[in-house]
């Protein structure tokens, strides 16, 4: 993804944006390509354009963000394997502790919520989702922080952290889990389903 690759330059430099972006005009320009495809690398397009005008107003750039390698595991949650994908992690020396403190970030480039009330609610729930994946996952690398756990909604422009007074969110996450999980055991597929 163009927007990781860009948070991961170390050097912030615009040559990475810039590249990025013409490799998407080029695939753009190319003939034959179906609407899907067109439409897909022309929203593409606007989400690395809208992510160079708000770089600075939400502070990502100053953020020290590595690659995610690998495949990432799922983490289960009230019964149901749940699939938390960081597009970076984040590290952070601590003058205080031997280890960093670590956390990632998810992008989220969905256009389509016109409310601002439900498009935080989904920034603050991605971004607690980050938080319980670092917890699981990141511990290794150091001590996962809630404060550098994000959603960045790439339209909105905002960097959402976990921020505090999470177990709430936590509580209605788990119990979303548990309500999916039950209900899943006794789900049927649609009868046009093709097999």
């Amino acid at each position: 993804m163009a927007i990781a690759e860009c948070l991961c330059d170390a050097t912030k430099s615009p040559t990475t944006f810039h590249k990025h972006r013409a490799d998407l005009v080029k695939k753009l320009d190319a003939a034959g390509l179906s609407s899907w495809v067109k439409g897909d690398l022309q929203a593409s397009l606007e989400a690395l354009d809208r992510y160079a005008a708000t770089l600075n107003q939400t502070g990502v750039n100053k953020l020290d963000c590595k690659p995610v390698n690998g495949s990432v595991p799922p983490l289960l949650i009230g019964g149901l394997r749940v699939r938390v994908t960081p597009d970076v992690t984040i590290l952070k020396p601590d003058p205080k502790e031997l280890d960093p403190k670590v956390g990632a970030i998810v992008t989220m480039i969905a256009k389509s919520e016109s409310s601002t009330t439900k498009r935080k609610e989904q920034a603050r729930t991605a971004a607690v989702l980050v938080w319980l994946f670092a917890e699981k996952h990141l511990s290794a690398k150091g001590s996962p922080d809630r404060k550098l756990c994000f959603s960045f909604d790439v339209f909105d422009g905002s960097l959402v952290p976990a921020g505090t007074g999470i177990a709430t969110r936590v509580n209605n996450i788990t119990a979303a889990c548990e309500e999916i999980a039950h209900a899943w055991s006794t789900a049927a597929p649609p009868d046009d389903l093709d097999a």
